[in-house]
């Protein structure tokens, strides 16, 4: 399932959560940048957060409210794991759209 949502919502990351155990979700895959995968490991095994300038976007993608979440759900009994994913190159565009 592919949730899509206004960045910056505060109620997003609750309902996150619900859905992954609503549909019982083992990974959670999240449009951040792929770069901060180490981060976020770091952060959901340690509690330290390691600075990184993709933290600090500001388009409301990346909030307080989905660290806590990815926390949670990485301690849990049966880990949720996350997967970041993010378009970082130019969007291909065709000049020609009759072809």
């Amino acid at each position: 399932m592919l949730v899509g949502e206004i960045h910056g919502i505060l109620q997003t990351a609750g309902l996150l959560a619900e859905l992954v155990d609503l549909l019982d979700i083992s990974l959670l895959a999240l449009e951040w940048p792929a770069e901060l995968t180490g981060t976020v490991a770091t952060w959901v095994a340690t509690g330290e957060l390691p600075d990184h300038p993709f933290l600090w976007l500001g388009d409301g993608r990346i909030t307080a409210g989905h660290l806590h979440l990815l926390k949670q759900l990485g301690s849990r009994t049966r880990p949720v794991t996350s997967l970041l994913f993010d378009a970082t190159g130019p969007a291909r565009h065709r000049s020609d759209d009759n072809v």
